[in-house]
């Protein structure tokens, strides 16, 4: 019997930063369990910062984040998962 998790597409994920209107692309990846992570972790240090798999590629990702109002930073600039 094999008990090995079954394995994830990767997939892309969104970080919002809604006090700067700031968004960045994070991906792809499999787990997003060290993001999800600091996400809360800034969040209860205040900041108003989210993350979404927003389930399409990186070029859709970065038209809807630039549609809705955010400006695009790179990779890392609002969380890390090291951070």
């Amino acid at each position: 019997m094999n008990l090995k998790p079954p394995q994830l597409d990767p997939f892309f994920l969104l970080i919002l930063d809604e006090d700067t209107n700031q968004f960045t692309i994070e991906g792809p990846m499999q787990d997003d369990t060290a993001w999800i992570r600091v996400v809360r972790g800034a969040q209860i240090l205040g900041r108003a910062v989210r993350c979404f798999n927003p389930n399409t590629g990186a070029g859709e990702a970065l038209v809807w984040g630039q549609t809705h109002g955010y400006a695009f930073v790179a990779c890392g600039s609002i969380v890390g998962p090291i951070s």
